[in-house]
């Protein structure tokens, strides 16, 4: 039997509650707008039987062909949380299968295929993690002398006023640490079933140069001064340093409760490391580069990189950011393996997009793509009823109040959910 916990929210100052919520054996049930849990797909509500059975056995084929074990298997459970699309004219349904690996409960949606005969075909796994950095709430430009405004949201709202400062808390997010461990367990638990003769490397991918060029549309129009762009380049350094050695600290610990002793690499990905220093040579002239200029220095790393900005030129430094995602997936034969939080499956798709015709470009292997998002289960019900589980976009803060009014620190919540992955950790935090 799994759970999840529900973290109330409330208006401010009042702190967030929380409540745990088995998920048991019996009949379907919802458990908030859009939400089912289904213990048995084909006793589930008729519009989500297909749809749970289907993601069942997705994910025991995926599952299978990594492992070399087939369609049996005993880690893989047949409940599933359904998500419907809840908007008007919609008619989506998202599904993600149960599975419990290494003493920790997740729920996995699962895309892509494998080689016929798994990935004892092609010889080779590479697995991918990454977690974002800060949330929608823990990072924010100061403008008009007062006013705060989120720097993600800058990726489709104008900047109005100009900057003046930034706004940035200084601990890790609820999303930071729950991704963390989260992804850390999963992608150990993964990488420690493949057969050994497959050679295994898990690479960790936390945007770095990415998260800066965030700003970089309003600074070229003259809305973020230099001085603001380059000191958010600073803090996402410092912020990138800090979670990719608590995701490798963590994947370390998970790994180590396998008791495995295949051999495995473990790499940290940077794909824009020119891209960076052009950037920030520029910025400590008091320039912004041009978006042409960032992409020549990313066009000057490496052959990929010239092959993916001629298939895919970049129009924004969100575009080239983009491209960086798809180049770790695209990077390397083999199967390409991204363990990720749930929001990243645009990466998967935009890859599998530039996939095919990267090959008729080059004639080159490329590599069979594949995902495991694994469902985080700490979520927020909004002050309007919904559910929500994407943490960076609704940050419930770092405390809340349970239902005998004691106070919970979150990450611990997040530690108790993902146990093998939560030891040794008070020096990251």
């Amino acid at each position: 039997m799994s759970h999840l916990y529900l973290l109330q929210q409330a208006p401010f100052p009042i702190a967030p509650g929380v409540r745990r919520i088995e998920l048991t054996d019996g009949p379907a049930r919802p458990l908030g707008p859009g939400w089912w849990h289904v213990p048995d797909p084909a006793r589930g509500p008729r519009p989500l039987r297909r749809t749970a059975h289907r993601a069942v056995l997705r994910l025991r084929r995926t599952m299978g062909g990594l492992w070399g074990t087939g369609p049996d298997l005993p880690e893989t459970a047949s409940d599933v949380l359904c998500q419907c699309d809840t908007r008007p004219g919609h008619t989506g349904i998202a599904a993600y299968g149960g599975v419990r690996l290494d003493g920790s409960d997740h729920y996995v949606h699962a895309m892509g295929s494998m080689p016929p005969a798994g990935v004892r075909d092609l010889a080779r796994l590479q697995l991918i993690s990454g977690v974002c950095l800060f949330s929608s709430q823990a990072a924010r430009l100061v403008v008009g002398g007062c006013c705060k405004v989120s720097i993600a949201r800058l990726r489709r709202e104008p900047l109005t006023e100009r900057a003046t400062g930034l706004d940035l808390l200084p601990h890790l997010t609820l999303y930071e640490q729950d991704s963390s461990l989260r992804l850390a367990c999963a992608a150990a638990s993964v990488a420690a079933r493949v057969p050994p003769e497959v050679e295994v490397t898990q690479l960790f991918a936390v945007p770095r140069a990415a998260t800066m060029l965030l700003l970089h549309r309003h600074a070229e129009r003259g809305q973020v001064p230099p001085d603001v762009f380059a000191a958010w380049c600073e803090a996402v350094a410092d912020r990138h340093d800090q979670v990719q050695a608590l995701l490798r600290a963590r994947w370390q610990a998970a790994w180590a409760t396998t008791g495995t002793h295949r051999p495995i690499t473990v790499e940290d990905v940077d794909e824009l490391q020119q891209v960076e220093a052009c950037l920030r040579t520029a910025l400590d002239q008091g320039l912004v580069p041009s978006v042409q200029e960032l992409a020549d220095a990313a066009r000057a790393q490496d052959a990929l990189w010239r092959h993916l900005i001629t298939l895919s030129p970049p129009a924004t430094a969100l575009d080239l950011a983009h491209l960086s995602y798809v180049a770790t997936y695209l990077r390397h034969p083999g199967v390409t393996l991204a363990v990720e939080n749930i929001q990243e499956r645009k990466i998967y798709r935009h890859a599998a997009l530039l996939r095919a015709r990267l090959q008729k470009l080059t004639g080159d292997p490329v590599p069979v793509l594949t995902g495991l998002y694994p469902l985080g289960r700490a979520w927020i019900r909004t002050l309007t009823g919904d559910l929500q589980h994407n943490l960076f976009s609704v940050d419930p803060g770092q405390e809340v109040i349970d239902e005998g009014r004691r106070r919970v620190y979150l990450p611990d919540l997040a530690a108790r959910l993902y146990p093998a992955a939560a030891s040794d950790l008070v020096a990251h935090q």
